[in-house]
């Protein structure tokens, strides 16, 4: 009967150590999949970056060429009447004179 508890409780011991052995793994195993995701998720980041910034770039060009388009159509078109407003202006104010 002594024979068969040490079998038993070293069949008991070998099967702990295995299972130690398999949580050791799985450990292993979490910490890999947490560096492969850590890497993905800042590479994923990383290009999310790089194309919100291309985004805005081309968009912020964009708009400033047409703010650009505006100006200076409005310039063009407005020029003389803001030439003649002024010159109203200052015949007024050298008629007070």
């Amino acid at each position: 009967m002594s024979t068969r508890k040490t079998r038993a409780q070293r069949r008991a011991g070998r099967q702990a150590a295995h299972l130690l052995h398999i949580e050791h793994l799985l450990e292993q195993l979490q910490k890999a999949e947490r560096a492969a995701s850590t890497s993905k998720l800042v590479v994923q980041r990383f290009l999310g970056g790089i194309a919100q910034g291309l985004g805005s770039m081309i968009g912020f060009s964009l708009l400033g060429a047409l703010l650009a388009f505006l100006l200076t159509t409005a310039v063009r078109d407005e020029l003389p009447r803001i030439a003649l407003w002024l010159e109203k202006m200052l015949e007024s104010i050298q008629k007070r004179l």
